[in-house]
C-alpha cells in the first residue's frame, strides 16, 4: 500500500486487527496507525513500513497491542506511541528522520530485543511518565541513544 493521501493501514475505534507480511510505504499520513477507545489486541508483525512522510507506526489511546519484526525504515518518525499498551519485540528500527521510538503520555511498553540503529534523532525517547520493561535492545549510531 503506498502513495496513499491518508494513512497506509487505520485500525480505529473498537476494532482490532492482524497485520501481518505487507510492505506499507510513501504514505502521507503514518503507514499503520491503531488506537482508540476499546481497541485492543491488534498484532503488527513481519512487515516493511518505509518512507512515510509521518510515522511509520503510530499507536494512540490503544489496548493491549503487539509490534513484533517490523522492519521500519525512513520514516518520519519510526514508531511513537501515546498513552498506549504495546508489547515492541524484535523489529528493526532504521535511518528514520527524527527518532526510531518515541514514547508519550504514560505509554506502558515493553521493549525487546529491537535495532533501533541510524536515526537522526533519538534512538529510544521516553518521555511524559511513560514505563515499561525494556531488554536487550542494541541501540546505536543515533544523534542520543536513549532519553
Amino acid at each position: 500500500m503506498s502513495n496513499l493521501f491518508s494513512k497506509g493501514i487505520l485500525v480505529v475505534e473498537t476494532a482490532s486487527a492482524h497485520i501481518e507480511k505487507n510492505s506499507v510505504f510513501e504514505n502521507i499520513k503514518a503507514n499503520i496507525a491503531l488506537g482508540g477507545q476499546n481497541s485492543t489486541n491488534t498484532s503488527v508483525i513481519d512487515n516493511k513500513i518505509e518512507f512515510g512522510r509521518c510515522e511509520g507506526i503510530f499507536l494512540i489511546s490503544g489496548g493491549q497491542c503487539y509490534i513484533h519484526r517490523n522492519q521500519i525504515s525512513e520514516n518520519n518518525e519510526g514508531l511513537v506511541s501515546i498513552t498506549s499498551i504495546p508489547d515492541i519485540r524484535g523489529n528493526i528500527i532504521t535511518k528514520n528522520k527524527s527518532n526510531g521510538i518515541m514514547m508519550l503520555k504514560d505509554t506502558r511498553a515493553n521493549v525487546f530485543g529491537n535495532t533501533i540503529k541510524g536515526n537522526d534523532g533519538i534512538g529510544l525517547y521516553i518521555r511524559d511518565k511513560s514505563h515499561g520493561e525494556i531488554k536487550n535492545n542494541n541501540v546505536s549510531f543515533c544523534l542520543f541513544q536513549i532519553i
